[in-house]
């Protein structure tokens, strides 16, 4: 398992305050003008500007001087009217538009030039393209008031304290939800229910989790009410999770569990949304931030068993609403949704130019580019491989003889893998890539689960749980990370949404239906050796969809330079 549909290049008008002069002026000292086209920083967002004619072109003894007045130009000349309070501006995305041109508003931007340089791992972590350009992940400032030294923090690097808030997010609300998650088949089993039954509670939950955190982050993204939505969900989910205490027939327990999932859905999507909004430039220390859940879920889910010994079941719904609590407070101080300047203007651009079209339309415009199909598909075969996992690992150790403490320690051993591969992913996706990741994921995924196959001594299994690190750790955080880079404008969060909801919603509810399937058929052995051909597959599928998406940009590309 978390702000808002793609402008299109047009005119804007909207009023200027006079304050915003002086604010421009200075911030023409430290952005750079190249060939009468000034930007601004935010995903390749530009003010554009025609120069004037020669004639008309006044020399300046300084590329300050210049920058000044090609920005005064801007602002006041293309207005027809000089007192700086006119109307204001042409947004150009020129990326977007080739991109545009071919499917519609809803396609993604392939050929940005930082999202280009993640997938194939040669990014240079919001460094300079060239020499004179402006980093593609920097932002425009928020109040156009501030000084040029704020302008620099908000251009530039996180805020130390955001970051550092959504540590502790991560760490309490995985800690939250581990509390109760490992225990829910031993409450459900004291509550009488059979195992039928019990089975039926666990195997609705991807499937709502998909659509519950699609829904969810899409009203997000409608709204831009990302922190109420958020914090919503958190606070109904602990009212929802207690309440399974005052019930004791199977209908009304399948009601509440319906209810629970819906709600506590969009949670991860909006969170994981949010710390990438945080990160700014920096989107590739994600990892180093998300593996603070790793932890939090590994101490509390070993703190909680032990208290469950002692105080009964009771005590991890009690751990819950507790951490939850704590979790909301802090989200308090995570900025999430705030507006910047060129995100309110085109804001208002996509209202008026925009308010036609629906965001279905725009979703399946968006389903309709090869590109984010194929890699929806790859990550299905990701949550695939690991619902076979979650679902046929456990019952095979106990065919082998393992006790709880052989599965306890598989966890452990999990969670400990997660961290350095959220620690390093940024080293890793600047190394071989997102596409490089994935392609190890899969590799990683068919030795997990040929190794399994041959296991005799249940014990031997923990070196194998090492590799959940790569599988999940890496994968989960280059996904995450590329989805962001096909989102379209406005629907981030919901692209986070359908994200979470593909992996844990179909792929390893799927997963968990046909690898049960399998077991009852064909045995353990057979079910992770059938698995692991299944991620070859997947892999397979990946590496002939990049070759696609390769040949299509290069003709683009070639088409273009015509």
């Amino acid at each position: 398992m978390p702000h808002s549909a793609p402008p299109n290049v047009a005119t804007m008008d909207t009023d200027v305050p006079n304050t915003m002069v002086p604010h421009a002026a200075a911030a023409a000292a430290i952005i750079p003008i190249h060939h009468g086209t000034l930007d601004i920083g935010g995903y390749g967002d530009e003010l554009h500007h025609h120069p004037s004619t020669p004639k008309e072109q006044p020399r300046h003894s300084s590329s300050l001087a210049k920058g000044l007045h090609n920005l005064e130009s801007v602002l006041q000349g293309r207005t027809g009217s000089g007192n700086g309070g006119g109307k204001f501006v042409r947004l150009k995305e020129e990326e977007e538009e080739e991109g545009d041109a071919e499917a519609g508003d809803a396609v993604p931007m392939s050929l940005h030039k930082e999202r280009k340089g993640i997938i194939n791992g040669d990014h240079n972590d919001g460094g300079n393209e060239g020499e004179g350009e402006t980093p593609l992940d920097e932002e425009a400032p928020d109040d156009p008031e501030h000084n040029s030294d704020d302008d620099e923090e908000e251009l530039g690097d996180p805020v130390p304290r955001d970051v550092l808030v959504a540590k502790a997010v991560y760490f309490f609300l995985s800690g939250a939800f581990s509390c109760v998650t490992p225990f829910l088949t031993i409450f459900f089993e004291s509550m009488g229910f059979s195992h039928s039954q019990t089975g039926l509670l666990f195997s609705i939950q991807p499937f709502l989790g998909f659509f519950g955190g699609s829904l969810g982050t899409l009203l997000a993204d409608k709204t831009r009410k990302y922190k109420l939505v958020l914090v919503s969900g958190l606070t109904l989910t602990s009212f929802l999770r207690l309440a399974l205490f005052g019930v004791h027939d199977f209908w009304p327990m399948l009601a509440v569990v319906f209810a629970t999932e819906t709600v506590s859905s969009p949670i991860y999507p909006l969170l994981d949304n949010a710390v990438l909004e945080v990160l700014r430039s920096q989107t590739q220390s994600y990892g180093k931030i998300r593996l603070w859940g790793a932890v939090g879920w590994g101490i509390f889910a070993a703190l909680m068993g032990w208290i469950i010994t002692f105080a009964g079941l009771h005590a991890a719904f009690v751990g819950f609403g507790v951490l939850a609590v704590i979790t909301i407070l802090l989200l308090t101080f995570l900025p999430m949704g705030r507006p910047r300047l060129h995100d309110e203007i085109r804001h208002q651009q996509r209202l008026r130019e925009r308010r036609e079209d629906s965001t279905v339309l725009t979703l399946l415009r968006l389903f309709s580019s090869f590109e984010v199909a194929a890699f929806f598909v790859t990550v299905f075969c990701l949550g695939f491989c690991m619902g076979a996992i979650l679902t046929v690992l456990f019952i095979f150790l106990q065919s082998l003889g393992a006790d709880e403490i052989v599965m306890g320690l598989s966890i452990t051993f999990t969670c400990i893998a997660e961290v350095p591969f959220f620690f390093f992913f940024q080293r890793l996706v600047k190394v071989i890539g997102v596409r490089g990741i994935l392609y190890l994921s899969f590799v990683c995924y068919v030795i997990r689960l040929i190794y399994y196959s041959f296991l005799q001594n249940p014990w031997l299994v923990l070196p194998a749980e090492l590799l959940h690190g790569i599988t999940y750790a890496a994968a989960w955080s280059a996904c995450v990370l590329h989805a962001k880079s096909l989102a379209p404008r406005g629907l981030e969060a919901t692209m986070q949404g359908l994200l979470t909801g593909t992996h844990w919603g179909i792929g390893v509810g799927v997963g968990a239906l046909v690898g049960g399937v399998l077991l009852e058929n064909f045995g353990a052995v057979d079910t992770f050796r059938i698995t692991a051909g299944f991620a070859v597959c997947g892999m397979l599928i990946f590496f002939f969809s990049n070759l696609i998406i390769d040949f299509r940009g290069r003709r683009s590309k070639n088409e273009n330079g015509k």
